[in-house]
């Protein structure tokens, strides 16, 4: 939908404008979490609308009333780079100026500062949310530099664990850092397989979840079950997500002779229904920001198995007590994890009963409540100096 901002009342007894911004609207993580946020401040009673510098249509169901614009739709032959470089922050700033919201919210790396430069000498408080954790994910270098120039400027920063806040602290107002971690958006597993499951039955399936790329090490899921393939003959691996190491894992898949023990449908729209119908999920990622799927997996009521990589999982799962943790990119120790929880199946029933209690502590309505309180003091603060002015 693109048009004004629609007034509504509720809420907690005060509605404010609120200006989403993001790169695209895509099938990752955090559009996911956006496209949540946006429709959870809406049905509180906020005026909202998103804008997205790439791209013409969002992959998530965004509510009619969250007035979506899209850069595309003003300037449709926008290829070259440099321009888009320059008239993206041109866009956006008209659109806060047209718009006047009481707050700006940005998510992830570049459309942060292409909202910060945009909103420089405007009168508003803008406030941004990393969605990875930064050491370890490179970015453009122009884009890295004006970071370290605009984050200061921000109102607040919102990242997703407390490693990430130390990061984040280290050069900039530790008051201005905030943690807010992602809601768990998935229900609870209603039964070992879904009625509309739709993985073959009668087998036993492992799931790794992501985009295909590097950051995400599915080559190493695939050598490892590689192993356990060659011992448990009824277990299956099925991975979700696409990406550009599609040819290479499939190449890894056709190496290890496991055609028809691997399966890699792409992106779908119901990856709950995929969770709920496997035995084992597994993370194999080399770095993260706050892991949404594996949260979504336990409270699926699966037993999980990850890496413990920088950052969010040592900060989900306890040891142990709702599912395991190995080295970072230990290969052998992830192996182990594996076939320990397949031949000790009450280990993994224990594990997987207690992971669901993830919901208690990353329930929708109490990370809805803080994304509400923290932008509401920021709009009620635009006159500090943090407010984005220049």
């Amino acid at each position: 939908m693109v048009g004004p901002f629609i007034k509504f009342t509720g809420g907690v007894g005060r509605s404010v404008r609120i200006i989403l911004v993001i790169t695209a609207m895509g099938c990752g993580g955090a559009e996911r979490q956006l496209a949540w946020l946006g429709n959870q401040l809406s049905r509180k009673g906020h005026n909202v609308g998103l804008r997205v510098l790439h791209g013409s249509k969002s992959f998530f169901d965004l509510d009619q009333e969250v007035g979506t614009r899209y850069f595309s739709e003003d300037h449709p032959q926008e290829a070259i780079a440099l321009r888009r470089f320059i008239r993206r922050p041109a866009w956006l700033r008209q659109q806060i100026v047209a718009e006047q919201p009481d707050v700006v919210l940005s998510f992830i790396d570049v459309a942060n500062v292409v909202t910060l430069w945009a909103g420089r000498s405007v009168e508003c408080p803008i406030v941004v949310a990393e969605r990875i954790h930064p050491p370890p994910h490179t970015i453009p270098l122009w884009y890295a530099i004006l970071r370290r120039f605009l984050y200061p400027r921000a109102s607040r920063v919102v990242v997703q664990t407390e490693e990430t806040a130390e990061w984040a602290r280290k050069w900039l107002d530790p008051s201005r850092v905030v943690t807010i971690p992602n809601p768990v958006l998935a229900p609870a597993r209603a039964g070992p397989h879904s009625s509309q499951s739709p993985l073959p039955r009668g087998k036993h399936w492992m799931v790794g979840v992501g985009r295909l790329s590097e950051q995400k090490c599915f080559d190493k899921l695939i050598d490892v079950f590689a192993e356990i393939a060659s011992i448990h003959s009824n277990w299956h691996l099925v991975i979700l997500g696409e990406g550009p190491e599609r040819a290479s894992l499939e190449n890894r898949v056709r190496q290890h002779h496991l055609e028809g023990r691997v399966e890699m449908p792409g992106v779908v729209k119901n990856p709950e229904d995929y969770l709920r119908a496997s035995d084992i999920f597994v993370l194999t990622s080399r770095y993260e920001g706050f892991p949404n799927v594996l949260c979504e997996a336990m409270a699926c009521g699966l037993p999980v198995v990850s890496f413990d990589c920088p950052v969010g999982p040592g900060e989900i799962i306890v040891d142990g007590e709702d599912g395991l943790l190995v080295p970072a990119g230990d290969v052998s120790a992830l192996a182990a994890a594996l076939r320990r929880l397949i031949a000790k199946p009450d280990e993994a029933a224990r594990l997987a009963d207690r992971a669901t209690k993830v919901i208690e502590r990353f329930g929708e309505e109490v990370v809805a409540a803080r994304w509400e309180e923290l932008l509401l003091s920021a709009a009620v603060g635009r006159g500090d100096s943090g407010s984005g002015r220049t």
